[in-house]
């Protein structure tokens, strides 16, 4: 669509749309418009998960030290989250006062991982509502266009 294609390079928004099909007739159209402001946040959490991927490298107990793999899979699961800011402010706090003082590597990897699983299942919540939302209109709207043609029936359908 040209409008779209126009609304993107002129505007502060980004815009997108999907066709909504009932058979092989389009019934709707699902249009998604995003602020390119978010885009550039996203590329700033891109930015920080790198950050914090270098920094939980170099992280270290005396001898213990975070295992490079672990290190980038928390990055990643911090990153598809949004909590890599808050990993890194919090880091600190987490490297110096660990409530386990015989084993502190064990505390540290047990906090991330909590920390983590309580971010992925409050976005997985967020996504399953989402999707459910998407479900809901498009069948909305697929009712809509099925009374409508009840409605009004075309021409030749009465032969």
């Amino acid at each position: 669509m040209a409008a779209v294609k126009n609304t993107n390079e002129v505007s502060d928004l980004l815009v997108s749309y999907e066709k909504i099909k009932w058979g092989r007739k389009i019934v709707a159209l699902d249009f998604t418009i995003k602020s390119k402001t978010a885009a550039a946040d996203v590329e700033a959490q891109i930015g920080a998960g790198y950050d914090l991927q270098s920094t939980l490298r170099n992280v270290s107990f005396g001898d213990d030290r975070v295992d490079k793999v672990q290190a980038f899979r928390w990055a990643v699961d911090a990153q598809n989250t949004g909590q890599c800011e808050r990993f890194l402010a919090l880091l600190p706090e987490w490297i110096e006062k660990p409530k386990d003082k015989e084993k502190p590597i064990a505390y540290f990897t047990k906090t991330i991982n909590a920390e983590l699983e309580n971010a992925i299942g409050s976005k997985k919540t967020q996504q399953e509502v989402s999707q459910k939302e998407r479900e809901d209109r498009i069948n909305f709207l697929r009712q809509q266009a099925a009374t409508i043609e009840r409605a009004n029936p075309p021409p030749d359908a009465g032969r």
